[in-house]
């Protein structure tokens, strides 16, 4: 009987360390296209300056 609480804790271990892999994913996406917007941004911001 020891072995089912034990899987189970494993197994939501797993799906925990699942989870905070792809919000970490997520947040990296985001960052990137956010960091990608005001880049392009602030060259057209340049560009229709000069």
């Amino acid at each position: 009987m020891p072995t089912g609480p034990i899987t189970k804790l494993v197994a939501d271990n797993r799906v925990v360390g699942l989870s905070l892999t792809y919000s970490i994913l997520y947040i990296v996406a985001i960052w990137t296209l956010a960091t990608i917007a005001v880049a392009l941004f602030f060259i057209i911001g340049l560009a229709l300056a000069s």
